[in-house]
C-alpha cells in the first residue's frame, strides 16, 4: 500500500506541474490575444480617422487601450501611441464629442506614459496642448502656465540642453 500511494502522489505531482503549465501557456496564447485584439482596433481607428470618420477612430482607440492596458501587457509604446492619437483627434475635430476634462485626462496619460518611454517630444506636445486649454479656463490659467512651462522644460530634454 505504501508503494502504491508513493506511486500515486507522485503521479498526482506529475499532473499538477502539467497543468501549471498549461496554465502557463494559456495566460500566454490569452495575452498574446489580447495584444493581437488591441493592434487590429488601433489600425481600425487609423483607418476610421484616414476616411474621415474621427468618432469612429475615437470608439476604436478606447477599445484599443482597454486591451492594450492589461496588466500581464508591456504595450507602453502601444499605449502612448494610441493616447497621443486619440488626444491629437479630439483636438483637431470638433465634432468629436469629448469634453475638456476628458481631452485634458488623455493629455495627462500621454504625459505619463512619455515620461516613461522618455519620448520628450510627446510629452512637450501633450504639456503645450493641456496648458493652452487650461489656460482658457478662468480658474486653471495658473496651472496652463505651468504645463506651458513643462513643456518647455521637455523641449529643452528633447535637445539635450539643460534649461
Amino acid at each position: 500500500n505504501v508503494g502504491s500511494c508513493q506511486i500515486a502522489l507522485e503521479r498526482y505531482d506529475e499532473a499538477l506541474a502539467t497543468m501549471r503549465s498549461l496554465d502557463k501557456q494559456l495566460d500566454s496564447v490569452e495575452d498574446s490575444f489580447f495584444k493581437t485584439a488591441a493592434d487590429s482596433f488601433y489600425l481600425t481607428a487609423i483607418c476610421w480617422q484616414e476616411t474621415g470618420q474621427p468618432s469612429e477612430a475615437v470608439s476604436y482607440l478606447c477599445k484599443a487601450i482597454e486591451k492594450y492596458e492589461r496588466e500581464e501587457l508591456d504595450c507602453r509604446k502601444e499605449i502612448l501611441e494610441a493616447y497621443s492619437l486619440l488626444a491629437r483627434i479630439c483636438i483637431e475635430n470638433d465634432n468629436v464629442k469629448e469634453d475638456e476634462e476628458r481631452i485634458v485626462f488623455y493629455l495627462d496619460k500621454v504625459i505619463w506614459y512619455g515620461k516613461a518611454e522618455e519620448c520628450y517630444f510627446d510629452v512637450a506636445m501633450a504639456y503645450c496642448h493641456k496648458g493652452m486649454r487650461l489656460s482658457q479656463s478662468e480658474h486653471r490659467q495658473g496651472e496652463g502656465r505651468d504645463c506651458l512651462e513643462l513643456a518647455r522644460v521637455e523641449c529643452f530634454k528633447k535637445i539635450g540642453r539643460a534649461v
